[in-house]
């Protein structure tokens, strides 16, 4: 497994090798980066990626980090979605309110 600044890595990719140490720190750093260990999902998600896991769940970002990789081109693409998300959520609420 080649190391990048990747957005994530799956169980697969880090229990098997030296990465698996996370599952007791609760994170690692990986090339100056903060990776941090999210439970649910099993998976090392970069810590400026994680408010967007939630929202837009695990599939979403394992795509994203597959077609786009680190560059700011999947960030932009993820916040943007994020963004879109949050709206659609806030029109509801809004409509909720009106009834």
């Amino acid at each position: 497994m080649t190391i990048t600044n990747r957005i994530l890595f799956t169980e697969s990719e880090w229990m098997a090798g030296t990465l698996s140490i996370a599952r007791w720190t609760g994170g690692a750093r990986i090339n100056g980066r903060a990776y941090q260990l999210d439970r649910k999902y099993m998976v090392l998600i970069r810590s400026d990626y994680r408010r967007l896991l939630r929202p837009l769940g695990i599939d979403t970002l394992v795509k994203a980090d597959k077609r786009y990789g680190t560059g700011r081109k999947s960030k932009n693409i993820l916040a943007r979605l994020y963004h879109i998300i949050a709206a659609e959520k806030r029109l509801q609420r809004e409509k909720q309110k009106e009834i």
